[in-house]
């Protein structure tokens, strides 16, 4: 990859950690510099990631949370219809109030 001459400003402090930085490494500045360069745009991309990813599992939880409504609805309808055709058949009121005090409520 072509390389290209980058120059900015920093406080002295930052200039001094940077020199300490490097001599400690055995190595120019220069590379420190890439280096922290190439880690925070790795951190960034995997940040950008890990959001992607946390939006997906946002979306799978509202999904199923609509199944479950869904399924405590059907679960109740078929509750009611029991009762109602059952062996001791209730009337279709009391069934329904009996559904709606024991299932839908939860």
């Amino acid at each position: 990859m072509k390389k290209v001459s980058l120059s900015f400003r920093v406080e002295a402090e930052l200039r001094a950690q940077l020199e300490q930085r490097a001599k400690h490494l055995g190595v120019s500045e220069s590379i420190v510099i890439r280096e922290i360069l190439s880690q925070f745009f790795n951190k960034e991309n995997e940040v950008l990631k890990l959001r992607h990813e946390i939006e997906d599992q946002r979306k799978d939880v509202t999904e199923l949370e609509q199944a479950l409504i869904k399924l405590r609805a059907d679960l109740a309808l078929g509750v009611e219809a029991l009762l109602v055709a059952g062996s001791q058949p209730v009337s279709p009121e009391k069934a329904s109030v009996w559904v709606n005090e024991n299932l839908r409520e939860l």
